[in-house]
Parts: C-alpha cells; sequence; structure tokens
C-alpha cells in the first residue's frame, strides 16, 4: 500500500536524519539532507513526467545554493570527520525522504488529505512504538511534554506538506521546503539571541527570492 510505503519512508528518512546528528557535527548532517529535494526532482521527473525548464531550474539552483551558503557559514564540512558511516546515514536519509516526497504527491493527487494523515500516522505509531517504548523512560517531563507537542505540531506541518503536493509539481514543492532554514534564523535570532551575519543573510535572501519565483512561475 502507497500509504504504508510513505509512512515507512518517512520514519526511516527521520531515524537515519537523527542518528546522523547525533553522531557527526548538525551543520554537516543538513548539508547533506539537502539532496533530498534534489533527489526528489529528479524523481518527479522519471516517475510523474515531470518536465522543469530553464528558468525553474535557475531558481531550483537558487535555492539550493542559498541553503549551502547558510549552512557553510554555520560550518558545514570544516570538521575532520565529515565523512564516514554518518554521512553515508545522512545521505541515506535524503533517499528515503525523496522517496516519500514521491509518494505523498502521489497520494495528495488521488485521496483526501485526513485520509492520508490519519493512515501515515496511525500505521507510523505502531511502527515505532517499541523502539518509542524503550527510550520513554529514559527521559525527563519536560523532554516528555515538548515531544508530545511534536505531535500536534508534525501533523500540521503534514497537512500543509500534503496541500502543496496537490498543488504544485515535486520541482516547485521540493525545493521551496529549504526555507525551513529562514525560519531557524529567525528561532535562533529572535529565542536564542544568536547573531545572523552578513553571508547567513545572503544566503537567506537568495532562497526567499527564489522560492518566491518558484511559487510564481508555471511551466506551459
Amino acid at each position: 500500500c502507497i500509504r504504508d510505503r510513505r509512512a515507512l519512508m518517512g520514519g526511516s528518512g527521520g531515524c537515519c536524519a537523527i542518528y546522523a546528528a547525533a553522531n557527526m557535527a548538525v551543520a554537516d548532517a543538513a548539508a547533506i539532507g539537502l539532496l533530498d529535494s534534489v533527489i526528489a526532482i529528479v524523481l518527479g521527473m522519471l516517475v510523474f513526467h515531470e518536465v522543469v525548464r530553464g528558468k525553474r531550474w535557475i531558481a531550483i539552483t537558487g535555492c539550493v545554493v542559498g541553503a549551502v551558503i547558510v549552512l557553510l557559514e554555520k560550518g558545514a564540512f570544516q570538521g575532520s570527520h565529515t565523512f564516514g558511516l554518518p554521512a553515508f546515514i545522512a545521505l541515506l536519509s535524503a533517499f528515503f525522504l525523496a522517496i516519500e516526497s514521491v509518494l505523498i504527491r502521489s497520494l495528495a493527487t488521488r485521496e483526501r488529505a485526513i485520509v492520508v494523515l490519519l493512515h501515515v500516522n496511525f500505521f507510523g505509531a505502531i511502527l515505532f512504538l517499541i523502539p518509542a517504548a524503550l527510550v520513554w523512560g529514559q527521559t525527563d517531563l519536560t523532554i516528555k511534554l515538548l515531544l508530545c507537542l511534536l505531535g500536534p505540531l508534525a501533523i500540521l506541518g503534514q497537512y500543509c506538506n500534503i496541500r502543496g503536493y496537490r498543488l504544485a509539481d515535486l520541482s516547485i514543492v521540493a525545493p521551496v521546503g529549504y526555507s525551513w532554514i529562514l525560519f531557524a534564523i529567525a528561532i535562533d535570532y529572535f529565542l536564542f539571541e544568536q547573531g545572523v551575519s552578513r553571508m547567513v543573510m545572503t544566503g537567506a535572501v537568495v532562497i526567499l527570492v527564489s522560492g518566491y519565483y518558484l511559487a510564481v512561475t508555471r511551466n506551459r
């Protein structure tokens, strides 16, 4: 079933991403994870026969370049342990999440968003019930509450994702997903009082402009 495969791919990609971030520099793991949108675009062209023309490629490249600028400024690929098993796991996460994007696109065009959400989250909860139970007792009350808060936020994000894939091609939705970096910068600045350098601002502006161009672009 496509919905079960989507839950499996999403869960596997998430687990791989967490492992990679826990065993290598977070900036390095995030930089490798950027490949998921590029892979998703290629898969969209192969599976859905999407046609990506020159101007859209420029906007897609802009999203990728802007994200790379931000992560390089944050310290990506400057450590001595960039390559190895954690890096391979991060790359594997990108493949899993790219496949999940293809499956979401397929589901979004044929089923209602609420049906996809209910089935996928129920199956995902069953799939990861045992590993969750193994670590649940090792966390304090604050962590437990934060983990519970992740549920509603994740479901809201999934709903927006499904609506996006229903309305637009993978070649638009996937690179626009890099906008998470803009929100991460804002959270760092307003909540954690971390300064924003010129390079980070430059990367953020490139992502913003390229994402806007993608959002208003239509193939003939």
